[in-house]
């Protein structure tokens, strides 16, 4: 007896659209929790720190109005689910870029180290910020 396996494929997501939808984005992060699809951050009209569900049940999106100390802007970050009780939030927002600052061209630029010129011109972060979705 031969068992059916899945065929692996792209489908469109059907959902709503208009002001109750997730603006449009690059370089954002997602996750997924309780069934639940969560979008943080992302590169859109400038850089974004929001984060949406998307509900799978409803097909409907929801802007979340987190309290506490809301992570600056970026895109290129990751947002990681992490299993309680292990850890005391749902999800951790590391790292990513800011808005990038102009390199000085003054000597101590000259003698940086590549390394740091990148740090530094990129607007990297290496920051975390945990999230509680009840709170």
């Amino acid at each position: 007896m031969e068992e059916d396996i899945p065929v692996l494929e792209w489908r469109k997501v059907n959902h709503t659209a208009g002001l109750t939808a997730c603006t449009i984005r690059s370089m954002s992060s997602g996750a997924m929790h309780g069934g639940d699809v969560y979008i943080m951050g992302g590169k859109g009209v400038g850089l974004l720190n929001c984060i949406w569900r998307f509900e799978r049940s409803s097909g409907h999106w929801k802007l979340l109005e987190p309290s506490g100390r809301i992570p600056p802007p970026r895109d290129g970050h990751t947002l990681t689910p992490v299993p309680a009780p292990e850890f005391a939030y749902d999800f951790v927002v590391f790292g990513g870029q800011e808005t990038p600052v102009p390199p000085d061209a003054g000597e101590v630029h000259k003698k940086m180290s590549s390394k740091v010129k990148t740090i530094i011109e990129r607007s990297l972060l290496g920051d975390m910020f945990g999230y509680n979705i009840q709170a």
